[in-house]
């Protein structure tokens, strides 16, 4: 009986080692769980010289609480009938937004669009069930909230952005109409922060 040399006892178990070694590898790299994205948003729709419907402005949407008037606390996708869908994307001289929110009374906000570190002009919709939708391509984003300046550090970044949109004369296509047969238009804004979206690090 001829024994098999070192080399040949020894190929064959490393040969299949590799693909082992490859395997365990990409479970590590799969095995990484992204963050799950989070929001604050405050929706208001209501006023403005044709707002027939909706004289002063109403709650649309409401995710989260602000008991620290500097920065307001986010809640996470799926806690009870909270969805958050967000990307902020590094792109060119700024971000590439989408954001989405939802909540309870059937509230949405959706934001989309390219902004810069100064703001930019997004399409924003805020709607609800028990109200309409509104919707305009001619929001301001900006970054403030309550009215106050957000610290420059913490305004936008890859996967994270603190603001305002502003979105004056927003319509509602489907709901009543005016006396001319013109769409009802109102006053729209919401303050927002929406984290760990994809974008980012995370």
């Amino acid at each position: 009986m001829i024994l098999p040399s070192l080399k040949q006892r020894f190929k064959q178990p490393i040969a299949l080692a590799w693909p082992a070694l490859f395997a365990c590898a990409a479970m590590a790299a799969c095995s990484k769980t992204p963050a799950t994205p989070d929001a604050f948003v405050d929706a208001l729709v209501g006023g403005g010289s044709m707002c027939s419907t909706l004289g002063a402005a109403q709650e649309f949407l409401k995710i989260g609480s602000t008991t620290n008037p500097n920065e307001p606390s986010t809640v996470p996708d799926g806690t009870g009938t909270v969805s958050v869908e967000c990307t902020v994307s590094p792109s060119g001289d700024g971000f590439d937004l989408q954001l989405g929110a939802s909540g309870p009374n059937g509230g949405r906000v959706t934001i989309i669009g390219h902004v810069t570190s100064k703001g930019g002009t997004v399409h924003g919709s805020i709607a609800n069930n028990n109200y309409g939708s509104f919707s305009s391509n001619s929001c301001t984003l900006t970054y403030e909230f309550n009215r106050n300046a957000v610290p420059s550090g913490q305004a936008i970044s890859a996967g994270e952005i603190f603001g305002h949109i502003e979105c004056p004369g927003a319509t509602d296509p489907n709901g009543p109409q005016n006396a001319d047969g013109s769409p009802v238009t109102c006053d729209a804004s919401a303050d927002f922060l929406f984290s760990n979206c994809a974008g980012g690090n995370n």
